[in-house]
């Protein structure tokens, strides 16, 4: 197999480690938050109340794959418990380790 070939699928398989990893930390985000439901998402966050408890199945993952973005981005993410600031602690750095990985991936196959 050709290296441009074998550099292709490793990028392949990056996009694909991430994408799977941003899903299992976004269902993970959303036990933790279901548990207390006292969390605001940043979209509600100056109305102080939210509906995303209420709302359809749709728009709650999709938040919370937006939230779980911005947590591997290591972004603000408003905890409200103890509970969801250790855990999102925790979640955050291991993203940060995550994202050390790919980048030096990525710097090997350049």
């Amino acid at each position: 197999m050709r290296a441009d070939y074998k550099a292709a699928l490793k990028v392949l398989q990056l996009i694909f480690f991430l994408v799977l990893y941003i899903h299992i930390q976004a269902c993970l985000f959303f036990y933790v938050v279901l548990i207390d439901e006292e969390w605001i998402p940043p979209v509600d966050f100056i109305n102080l109340g939210s509906d995303f408890f209420i709302v359809g199945i749709d728009r709650q993952y999709w938040l919370s794959m937006y939230t779980s973005v911005m947590m591997f981005g290591l972004n603000e993410i408003t905890p409200r418990t103890t509970v969801e600031m250790a855990v999102f602690s925790f979640i955050m750095l291991f993203s940060a380790m995550v994202n050390a990985n790919i980048f030096g991936t990525m710097a090997v196959l350049i």
